[in-house]
């Protein structure tokens, strides 16, 4: 994975150096503290990913990387920056990841193994084994993080009801609240998929809060979800092997 650096601060590049030598198969292949090298190096190195201070001295890193994105065959791009609550703001013109300095190489390693994630997705590769990229047994995440009004809160699985994709957004439903992730369906099954059930293309529930499963038509069924009376939830017929495989029905 080809990384590009873009901090007007040399130690924060100096900082993410340091860390991403430890990482196997990263390059740093360029770094800049001027927002005008940006596109033209996105341009000529071709890199995988971008880490790219939210709060740059003469623009924004917002700006470059709506700019970026617009380019053709985009790199991947991963937000830097001191206050979280910006970083939200990202999540809306496309950005996969933020990281928030100082940087934390635990944190950096989730920002690269979800870019690595999303560059597999791409190109249609299938690992047949675990790789270093995949989180290692007894390491298994408990919460994740959610947004909600440009602000990001640390959500535990466990209080997960169920999520929602719709419109483009994954919606994630609590008993009392709604947020949402910068997450396709499919990777929150491979990183939390312990307590969670795939039943649609649409939707995923947590199974502790599952109430009562109803037949319905074409050999289908339909969900209950504890407290909460108007909700019926399908399971389509792609996941139903699935779906009775895991609650052995």
């Amino acid at each position: 994975m080809r990384v590009l650096l873009v901090d007007d601060e040399k130690y924060i590049r100096d900082e993410f150096k340091y860390f991403m030598d430890k990482f196997e198969g990263v390059e740093v292949c360029g770094e800049t503290g001027d927002p005008e090298d940006v596109i033209p190096m996105v341009r000529d190195l071709k890199p995988d990913l971008v880490f790219l201070d939210i709060n740059l001295q003469t623009q924004s890193g917002l700006v470059i990387a709506r700019e970026i994105l617009d380019l053709e065959n985009p790199p991947q791009i991963v937000l830097a920056t001191a206050f979280d609550q910006y970083a939200v703001k990202g999540f809306d013109i496309g950005v996969v990841d933020y990281i928030v300095k100082p940087i934390m190489e635990e944190r950096l390693k989730r920002c690269i193994d979800r870019a690595r994630q999303n560059m597999d997705i791409r190109t249609g590769v299938v690992k047949k084994e675990a790789t270093a990229s995949k989180p290692s047994a007894g390491k298994k995440m408990t919460s994740i993080a959610v947004a909600k009004n440009d602000k990001l809160f640390l959500l535990k699985l466990k209080e997960i009801v169920y999520l929602e994709y719709f419109e483009g957004k994954i919606r994630v439903f609590t008993e009392k609240d709604e947020y949402s992730i910068n997450q396709t369906m499919k990777a929150f099954m491979e990183e939390n998929g312990d307590g969670f059930i795939r039943t649609h293309k649409s939707f995923i529930v947590n199974i502790d809060y599952i109430e009562e499963i109803i037949p319905w038509f074409n050999y289908t069924l339909k969900l209950r979800i504890k407290d909460f009376d108007e909700l019926e939830i399908p399971v389509s017929r792609n996941y139903m092997k699935d779906f009775k495989e895991k609650l052995k029905i």
